[in-house]
């Protein structure tokens, strides 16, 4: 069988190496062919998953960590980016809806059923994430509890002094819940040329623009 030369290990990160090795251990020939194209397929996605992790790595070009958080703040606080999109999943399963929301600083609430599915799925998986025209936000959810809680009772204060007839609406009916989401990275867009989205890891502190391909 021929074998593949890596080149230089200086290119490649540690993770990516470590990838690429782990499956290649994995793979065993027998000598017979059916085995042996398992065995090059598996070398070959391997292979590219490490030269696709490489790219990235030189693609990715460094931003402004407080300038992008400031960029994400004053997208959360504008009314025109009220109503996002919410996706909760679970089991396999996963659910997309509207919310209406309202910021403070850069968590995130709305406020739904305490029965509903989004926040059956949530008990189960706190994971979710948020999308608004090109910002996407992966967060974690916490329920706060109903609109009487004193946990709640400041973000439903919050909701109020936004958008007033949405809690006078809903506020006598049973069993509504406060729900935060705590943002851990945004996709805030970014450019056609060149084409890159820019990423903001609010977990790590980092802010950086990478080509779209690699997203």
């Amino acid at each position: 069988m021929e074998t593949i030369d890596p080149g230089p290990t200086s290119l490649m990160s540690g993770w990516a190496t470590a990838k690429t090795v782990g499956a290649l251990s994995r793979c065993v020939t027998v000598g017979d062919p059916e085995t042996d194209v398992l065995f090059n397929k598996r070398i070959e996605r391997a292979w590219r998953s490490m030269e696709d992790e490489m790219a990235a790595e030189r693609s990715r070009r460094s931003l402004n960590f407080q300038e992008k958080k400031e960029q994400l703040m004053k997208f959360l606080q504008s009314r025109d980016n009220a109503v996002m999109v919410l996706g909760t999943s679970c089991d396999d399963r996963v659910l997309v809806r509207n919310v209406l929301t309202v910021s403070d600083g850069l968590d995130i609430y709305f406020f739904t059923w305490g029965h509903s599915r989004k926040c059956d799925q949530i008990d189960r998986n706190q994971r979710v994430a948020l999308c608004r025209d090109d910002v996407q936000i992966e967060g974690v959810a916490e329920i706060l509890g109903g609109f009487n809680d004193e946990h709640a009772k400041r973000y439903v204060d919050l909701m109020r002094g936004k958008f007033p007839d949405a809690i006078r609406r809903w506020e006598k009916r049973p069993s509504m819940v406060m729900v935060r989401v705590k943002p851990t990275l945004a996709a805030l867009g970014g450019s056609d040329e060149p084409p890159e989205l820019e990423f903001l890891d609010l977990e790590h502190e980092v802010a950086y623009a990478e080509a779209w391909a690699c997203y």
